[in-house]
């Protein structure tokens, strides 16, 4: 569309002249917000002590939607301009016109040729440039020449490179075309600045209404998901902040959360008012608890705390088998790896070692356990019919079959290994890690259940334990009813990245549990553990949601640069008091202070009033 007028320059407005010498040793505005000086490079400048880069965007999708550039703003510290020009609606039916001629003829000539791959999206442009010229000609619609320009700031050269990709490649994934202004850096950072001065104006793009509304920045400073849990208020605003992890998409990609803080931040109280606000939502949690800090909430609130103890049989039996509702079938061989890495890793405490033939000879016995029972993956195996006699009327009713113990593994054994079942002794009822050595005796019925691992040695056993606790709480809690939503919170996280096999589990479950409307809620005072190891970069890959409170000192910059958190948020962090929180769900972001009610307070922390 020809619009001369548009590649005229604004005429610039000469600074009042200044008179006399007292007036001019007077600092105005302009003084003191200018930078010590500007240095323009071919595709650079720098301005003071820092690094800009400046962006046209040329190139749109056929199709947007409202915030389109908004993904931009994630590549760090970035201003971007937008520049709209009513074009006249006579002007506009006039190249509408010659549009819907040319393309028109495009087609024609196409269908005489037999050239079909052509004839679809011709035909979808021919359409919509008749639908548009249409509106425009009913006053339905207007048409507007954009320019839009954004620039990418940075401390040094090599972070400006690194922001400008990042920038560059979120764009060019939604069809967005943006080109450096070779030579015009300092006329592309005056487009930018707030001065209503555009430079850049032979460059732009034809908009109709719909199309410019969704350049406009729709994202709010507050945090308000339709069905959320209110965490407390934003810092900034004031205003209540709604979170739910449950959101899904757009808004969410998975409704997975990290958690992470040093000790005292105040982390594992805001994972108690986010689930137990959650359960009368009917929202159920099941934690797998190493310090004791949810059992106030979870027996306050009619749950089921259980607490595990050295010798004690726990009531959990790992070698239980549920049907996968979602894939429709018994998983026996993921549970004959489970049972395996379970005897391993018990037995390499004691400082053996199971060899190659002991490792096949443990999964042929608990594969011929499960089908001595005529369990297969059939679902209908797990389950008997037992005989019900009322009076004169007889029934039959579906009974769960009996599952395996270690202890009927250990008599298989005897004929098939003795050795492997000499050494899994301490793990039977009785011996020193005989905890899971029984039948299932724990219902996970109530909304909220806590399993209490802080008796056991941190070393080996507890770790251990939490690895068992979250594969049985994966088979009875999470494979059920994946229409529910449910989470599961697994806090001092850390401890599973201390050894691969579980690390690669909870790995696994953070890829998976998605699908089966779990939320995994992860809670660490180590980010570093995280950080470095290949399992803790995947669960945060799987992890859309991230609270992030006050940060150790050492952690803090490695905070930053993993999640690109910008200066502000950094600095927010710095600072934070306790109970404070920078909330990222999807491409939101808040600072909240976290509040419970003068109940909830109470039942918390033994206190009256509120926070």
């Amino acid at each position: 569309m020809s619009l001369p007028f548009l590649a005229k320059r604004q005429a610039r407005k000469k600074p009042e002249e200044r008179v006399g010498p007292v007036a001019g040793g007077v600092p105005d505005l302009r003084d003191l917000a200018a930078p010590d000086g500007l240095v323009e490079e071919r595709d650079h400048l720098q301005v003071g002590s820092r690094y800009c880069r400046v962006y046209a965007v040329t190139g749109y999708p056929a199709w947007v939607r409202l915030g389109l550039l908004d993904a931009l703003f994630a590549a760090g510290e970035v201003d971007a301009s937008y520049h709209l020009y009513p074009v006249p609606d006579g002007d506009a039916v006039r190249e509408l016109t010659a549009r819907i001629t040319q393309i028109g003829a495009q087609l024609e000539l196409d269908e005489r040729r037999g050239a079909h791959a052509n004839l679809s999206p011709l035909r979808a442009s021919y359409q919509s440039a008749w639908n548009l010229r249409e509106r425009v000609q009913l006053g339905q619609d207007r048409m507007f020449a954009v320019t839009v320009v954004f620039a990418v700031w940075a401390k040094d050269r090599g972070e400006l490179d690194a922001r400008c990709r990042t920038a560059e490649e979120m764009l060019a994934g939604r069809a967005i075309h943006s080109r450096k202004m070779l030579l015009r850096q300092s006329d592309g950072l005056a487009t930018v600045m707030p001065l209503g001065d555009n430079r850049l104006a032979d460059i732009y793009r034809n908009f109709d209404c719909g199309a410019a509304t969704a350049l406009c920045p729709w994202v709010s400073a507050d945090l308000a998901h339709p069905e959320g849990i209110c965490l407390g208020r934003n810092l900034i605003t004031g205003a209540p902040v709604f979170f739910d992890p449950h959101a899904g998409p757009p808004v969410l990609t998975n409704p997975h959360v990290g958690v992470f803080a040093t000790a005292g931040a105040g982390k594992t109280f805001l994972v108690n008012v986010l689930c137990g606000r959650s359960a009368v939502f009917g929202r159920p949690t099941v934690f797998i608890d190493p310090e004791g800090g949810y059992n106030r909430l979870v027996s306050a609130l009619g749950g089921t705390v259980v607490r595990i103890s050295p010798g004690r049989p726990v009531g959990v039996n790992p070698l239980e088998l549920e049907e996968d509702e979602r894939e429709k079938r018994v998983p026996i061989e993921a549970k004959v790896m489970d049972v395996k890495w379970l005897v391993s890793a018990m037995v390499e405490r004691e400082g053996e070692k199971l060899t190659l033939e002991e490792q096949v000879l443990l999964e042929q016995a608990v594969r011929e356990e499960y089908a001595s029972r005529g369990i297969t993956e059939d679902p209908k195996s797990l389950w008997d019919r037992s005989v019900v006699v009322s009076g004169e009327a007889v029934s039959f009713e579906p009974r769960k079959k009996e599952m395996p113990t270690l202890s009927d593994l250990a008599r298989r054994l005897e004929v098939l290994a003795p050795r492997v079942a000499t050494l899994m002794k301490p793990m039977l009822k009785g011996g020193t890690l005989g905890i899971f050595d029984c039948r299932t005796e724990v219902e996970l019925t109530k909304p909220l259940v806590v399993f209490d691992v802080s008796d056991l040695d941190e070393r080996f056993l507890r770790p251990l334990a939490m690895q068992v606790l979250l594969g049985w709480v994966w088979e009875k809690f999470v494979k059920r009813d994946p229409k529910v939503k449910k989470q599961v919170v697994v806090d001092e996280a850390w401890m599973f990245l201390r050894q691969r096999d579980t690390a690669d589990f909870l790995e696994e479950m953070a890829r998976r549990a998605r699908k089966r409307g779990c939320a995994l809620i992860v809670v660490s005072q180590s980010f570093r553990e995280f950080a470095e190891s290949a399992q803790g970069r995947a669960v945060l890959a799987n992890t859309d949601s991230v609270v992030l409170m006050q940060q150790a000192p050492a952690e803090l910059d490695q905070v930053a640069e993993f999640f690109r958190l910008p200066q502000g948020q950094k600095d927010f962090l710095r600072q934070a008091q306790v109970g404070q929180a920078l909330l990222r769900a999807g491409k939101q972001a808040v600072v909240l202070q976290v509040e419970a009610s003068p109940l909830e307070l109470e039942i918390l922390t033994g206190e009256k009033g509120g926070r």
